[in-house]
């Protein structure tokens, strides 16, 4: 509790005092009492004119102010003026309390009334008591301006309710959301201002303040709720109630709240995201166990092709490989949607691609749609895995497709071009695809290729193939623009880099496909049983003799009993104990020009992230024989430091 200040705390304050008194004598007799009580009297003044210029020019702390006074303005109105201007304290001198009189003085919001003369005995007290209070009244207006410009940079809305539910403040966010002023929401209920709708119930919620006054414990807002605002518009909210008030009864509650739309959509986002990583491990799985089978379907298909040249069956034997291929080309996708693809890149030229899959494309869109042909007779090549570019097609296509429910055309065109802002000498292709649809406006263009984003009812359309798009163009090194507006169609252009001219992609390609290889022994090491079989007699059908391992401590026996020198290692990445890195890496202390060629269900950038090195040789499952017997004469072709500096670094 503040303690009242006594006499002796008065004379120490050597406050500043003006005495505003028409009676001589009296203003003498008390100026007389505050110098000896140890103020700093300022020259008393007998009207009310002359008061309001002298408190400019004196600055005190605190004026004696005579009701009465001389002149055309009294001491009531002139202490309005001073408090307005100035924000001083006034303590009234009066002979006359008049009930009319005290009613004026009070709307000046005076500190105190001293009789005369009888008061002048406790005026040193009233003073400390005027200025102690002034000085608190400043405090607060002070705390009150801070919390004001606090509460009033929150983004939260902030609503401050006394007992009886009535709000007394709202801050900026608060009316942006709600659509009330402050001023307006004054006195409302804060169930009129807030009104919180549930939309799984089509009904507005209770008011939640009893449950916290009742409970008197800061309570959350229950979620899914959604805003309704003065405009009548509708946004998701969420936020907190917390009561006010110390030990003693509930004075209020302070609500906080705030537009949920980001949180929501973030949330919304999480979701897909994970969802997308369960497609990406189930696809990584599945294609996991169909390459261990592929591999053995399409080396025992390569091995009896070879023995049924002259038979009738050859057809048969032909299409299980191409089946095996095309299953294999599958499983591939699936890795390019978990992000493990092989890195299998090569020229193509994206006419080849458009010739060799119109029948495709064509059945794809369906007997009701045209697909017209544009293309540019000396189109460039560009780099990337000819696979890639059939399933980006395919997408674009579909996509075509879907805007075409009740037939149309759809073009694809090539072509040349230069793009601006590129560096001199880059070039570049072009495919576009263009359908005559629906068109889109332009924030559904703006989401494309989100994933999971679709247009298409439930159950039409995962919202995947435009995403896999953009991921495969920006593999590519490409980028992908869109061009729609609704009832004009949708083109879609795609730029990629065109290949650098007269260089081959990679040294296997320097190779003769065709020549006989020399007979050389292989260390095959793979644990599936299966593969590691059909592996073998593919290997050395082609005249190899092939040592097969399960796993690396098998193998680093085999070529300590072998008695010839081991010249190649033919090696799964993934093996029991350590891995194909290891092995070869110990391996290498042991034949120093052992050369060495990795095989792997994921991709070639991971092998050579793990190896560091960006030489070594590398196949992907499952193992197609013609990539596999390329890769074995490119490790050959490597000298002998080349091979080792691989397989140390």
């Amino acid at each position: 509790m503040p303690v009242t200040p006594t006499t002796e705390t008065a004379r120490a304050s050597r406050a500043k005092v003006m005495i505003v008194e028409d009676e001589g004598l009296i203003a003498a007799d008390i100026e007389l009492r505050l110098r000896e009580a140890g103020y700093d009297v300022a020259v008393p003044v007998d009207t009310g004119r002359k008061a309001v210029e002298a408190v400019a020019a004196e600055r005190p702390d605190l004026i004696l102010m005579d009701i009465r006074l001389k002149g055309d303005m009294d001491g009531i109105d002139t202490a309005a003026i001073i408090r307005e201007q100035y924000d001083l304290p006034v303590l009234y001198l009066t002979a006359h309390t008049g009930q009319d009189m005290l009613e004026r003085a009070r709307v000046t919001a005076p500190f105190g009334y001293l009789a005369k003369p009888a008061g002048y005995a406790s005026l040193p007290t009233s003073i400390e008591v005027a200025l102690w209070k002034h000085r608190a009244e400043c405090e607060i207006r002070q705390q009150r301006a801070w919390l004001s410009t606090v509460l009033g940079n929150l983004a939260d809305g902030i609503a401050v309710v006394d007992q009886n539910g009535l709000i007394q403040f709202l801050n900026p966010a608060a009316e942006a959301l709600t659509g009330w002023t402050a001023d307006e929401a004054r006195g409302q209920l804060l169930c009129s201002v807030l009104r919180l709708y549930i939309p799984e119930l089509d009904r507005f919620a209770d008011d939640p303040l009893p449950a916290v006054f009742h409970g008197g414990a800061p309570q959350l807002l229950a979620s899914g709720l959604q805003l309704a605002d003065k405009r009548g518009h509708y946004i998701p909210v969420e936020g907190e109630i917390a009561p006010s008030g110390g030990v003693g009864p509930i004075l209020g509650a302070v609500v906080s709240f705030r537009d949920a739309t980001a949180r929501r959509i973030e949330e919304h986002e999480f979701r897909q995201q994970q969802k997308l990583q369960a497609v990406s491990c189930l696809a990584a799985g599945v294609a996991h166990d169909l390459n261990n089978a592929l591999t053995v379907i399409g080396g025992y298909a390569e091995l009896l092709r070879g023995e049924l040249l002259e038979s009738h069956l050859l057809p048969l034997v032909e299409e299980i490989g191409a089946q095996t291929r095309r299953a294999a080309e599958v499983t591939r996708r699936m890795l390019a949607v978990s992000g493990r693809q092989a890195d299998r890149r090569h020229r193509v030229n994206l006419n080849s691609v458009l010739t060799e899959w119109r029948d495709f494309f064509r059945a794809l869109l369906g007997s009701h749609i045209q697909l017209k042909l544009g293309l540019a007779p000396d189109l460039l090549e560009t780099i990337g895995d000819f696979g890639d570019f059939e399933e980006l097609l395919a997408n674009l296509l579909a996509n075509a497709r879907n805007a075409l429910p009740e037939g149309g055309c759809v073009s694809v065109t090539t072509a040349n071009v230069a793009l601006a802002g590129a560096s001199p000498g880059d070039a570049y292709i072009a495919l576009s695809v263009t359908d005559s649809g629906i068109g889109m406006e332009e924030s559904v263009a703006e989401r494309i290729f989100e994933p999971f984003f679709t247009t298409g009812s439930l159950g039409h359309g995962t919202g995947l193939g435009l995403f896999i798009v953009h991921n495969i163009v920006t593999e590519l090194g490409g980028s992908i623009a869109v061009d729609s507006k609704p009832g004009q169609g949708t083109t879609f252009t795609v730029y990629l880099p065109c290949a650098p001219q007269g260089e081959p992609l990679n040294p296997g390609e320097k190779l003769s496909k065709r020549g006989e290889p020399e007979r050389r022994t292989i260390l095959l090491v793979d644990a599936d049983k299966l593969e590691r079989r059909a592996i073998r007699e593919q290997l050395e059908q082609h005249g190899y003799e092939v040592l097969g391992c399960p796993d690396g401590t098998s193998a680093m026996a085999a070529v300590r009993r072998h008695q010839h020198p081991i010249s190649i290692l033919v090696t799964d990445v993934h093996l029991p104990g350590i891995n194909g890195f290891q092995l070869a890496n110990q391996l290498s202390k042991i034949a120093p020009d052992l050369k060495v060629v990795f095989m792997s269900r994921h991709g070639g950038a991971f092998l050579k992230a793990e190896m560091g090195a960006p030489g070594c040789r590398f196949v992907s499952k499952p193992v197609v024989q013609s990539d596999l017997i390329r890769e074995i004469e490119a490790a050959q072709a490597l000298s002998p430091c080349e091979s080792g500096r691989q397989l140390l670094s």
